[in-house]
């Protein structure tokens, strides 16, 4: 996985092309297999979600993805494959992945999809499909956070950047991260998705011109008023969030409370600036 990272975004569209066939493949035939099977009826659910809680917890799984995609979409040759190459991966091949997850749980009464598949005799397939699994994500998050973390820190060599996450990620997972899964979603949500919210309103409603590369490799390496926008939209986010504070709700869902907070104090932020400026001149 980390060496794939290493080697970039053509490196994970040839593991991509290999493995999601073969991961369809194997999923459909576990599908199929595991129709044959009796039902394990209807599952209780133990502790019932509300509407937007369950939407914020979908959210903050993606969120990352979501806010991340600019710097991978920014490798397809023309606008138009990249809107095509998030279009069908996110609409027709997640939501078929979700849907194919809940009919195999549905058939078998296990959510978990190695007990699945080991339960229709396909425990090779369901080792192959756990491998790509894991490796195309944790490779693209690989890359993703590579690509983010050269701006900050532009003299450090990508590779050694992919090697310090693979260890910081293997040292989180080994302290048991997966028994704090629902906190580290809500957590997600909060500090990752009031930064889409900032770019979002810079270029639909402030400047889109400031985010091409020309002006980028100008630009300050800190911008204090997106800062202070995405922490102001964290915040906002970590009181509606019932995994934290739980002190008021706005749309009930806590991602997009940060979303959308965050977006409105950027170009308060932005407008409350230029108009300073104007009036120094004016006065001067």
């Amino acid at each position: 996985m980390m060496i794939t990272a290493i080697y970039g975004v053509r490196a994970l569209g040839k593991l991509s092309a290999y493995s999601v066939p073969l991961m369809v493949t194997l999923i459909t035939v576990g599908l199929f297999m595991a129709a044959g099977a009796q039902s394990a009826g209807d599952k209780a659910i133990e502790s019932p979600l509300s509407m937007g809680e369950a939407i914020s917890y979908v959210m903050s799984i993606w969120i990352l993805a979501a806010v991340a995609a600019p710097d991978i979409a920014r490798y397809a040759k023309t606008r138009k494959d990249a809107i095509l190459g998030a279009g069908f991966g996110f609409l027709f091949g997640n939501s078929a992945t979700i849907v194919v997850a809940l009919l195999l749980t549905q058939m078998t009464g296990s959510d978990d999809l190695v007990n699945v598949f080991f339960g229709i005799g396909l425990g090779m397939a369901a080792i192959i499909v756990l491998v790509f699994a894991q490796w195309t994500t944790n490779s693209s998050n690989l890359v993703s956070g590579a690509l983010g973390m050269s701006v900050v820190l532009p003299n450090v060599p990508r590779p050694i950047l992919v090697i310090v996450m693979t260890i910081l990620g293997l040292a989180i997972a080994q302290l048991g991260m997966i028994d704090m899964f629902t906190a580290f979603l809500t957590l997600l949500g909060v500090t990752i998705a009031p930064s889409a919210g900032v770019y979002l309103a810079q270029y639909y409603f402030l400047d889109k011109s400031a985010l091409e590369f020309e002006r980028i490799q100008s630009a300050p390496n800190w911008m204090l008023k997106g800062l202070v926008a995405w922490a102001f939209g964290s915040a906002v986010s970590a009181c509606t969030a019932g995994e934290f504070f739980n002190l008021f709700s706005l749309t009930s869902i806590s991602a997009i409370d940060g979303i959308l907070a965050s977006f409105v104090a950027y170009i308060v932020f932005v407008k409350l600036s230029v108009s300073n400026k104007e009036a120094v001149r004016d006065f001067q």
